[in-house]
Order: C-alpha cells, then structure tokens, then sequence
C-alpha cells in the first residue's frame, strides 16, 4: 500500500498527468517526525492500516512507518519529539500540517480511510468525488489531519 509523494507541476504538466518523480536533491529520503501520546497504539493503528514499519529505526520511544521508498514518518512519544526542539509541541486539538497522499484507486482512499475510521480516527469531511480527483480525510489518533486522495485519468 505504498502511498506516492505529491511532486509540484511543471508549466507543461496538467495536474491530471502529474509525474510522481523527486522533485529536489533533498527529495531523495523524507522522514518527518510527528509527537503522538503513546507510540505502542500509533504502531498498532498504522500496522493496521497497512504501513510497514522499520525496525532498525524503531524502538520504545518512537516507531519508524514506512509510507514508500523515499518517505517513513517517524512518530515519537512527546518526551523524545521535543528532545529535537527548543519550543512546546501543539496542542491535539490545533493543526499545523495536512499530510496528503495519493493512492493508487479510489477504492485505496476508501478502505485506508474507513480502516482509520474504524479505529477509532476521526471523520474530517465526507468523501468528495470532483471532475478531476476523489478524496477523504481523517484525524489520526494523536490529531495529526490527513488527506488521502486519488487522481483520476
């Protein structure tokens, strides 16, 4: 279920025929870090909803998922998160980042999301189908918003 990065459109693309390529030299591996309450049931939710972890990067404090071959989030407990900065970590119930995905199918987005809904994530907005794309977003479990769609064409 590797889930592919977004990569900006050049003026000869349409964002139909968008290429999922690297779109800069500091594209070749992405690992953002996000805080979460406890790392044992972001494991089981996310092991759950498909994503592989690594282990080599993985252990009690933080957990290494795998969302495709240039992108793993790392999810830490909030003592090791703020370990890396010098400022507190947002509140659960305010958001900074949507992280979006494109999926393979429209049937991708739907079971993804209704897995992650089924485990208790939260329901953002209801699936929405366009000309173009169809897509629908969660809250995950520590209240990070994600937003998984698939392009048509």
């Amino acid at each position: 279920m590797p889930l592919r990065p977004v990569a900006l459109l050049t003026a000869e693309q349409s964002f139909q025929s968008a290429k999922y390529a690297p779109i800069s030299p500091l594209s070749v591996a992405e690992v953002p870090y996000e805080p979460v309450q406890d790392v044992a049931r972001s494991r089981e939710f996310f092991s759950t909803l498909g994503f592989q972890i690594n282990e080599s990067f993985s252990g009690p404090e933080n957990v290494c998922m795998v969302v495709n071959e240039s992108i793993s989030l790392m999810l830490m407990n909030r003592d090791k998160f703020t370990s890396f900065i010098d400022k507190g970590v947002a509140p659960t119930n305010t958001s900074e980042v949507i992280l979006s995905f494109a999926c393979s199918s429209a049937e991708e987005v739907i079971k993804i999301t209704g897995t992650a809904l089924s485990l208790g994530a939260r329901k953002i907005n209801e699936p929405e189908d366009t000309d173009f794309m169809f897509s629908w977003a969660f809250e995950d479990l520590d209240g990070h918003l994600w937003d998984l769609f698939w392009i048509k064409g």
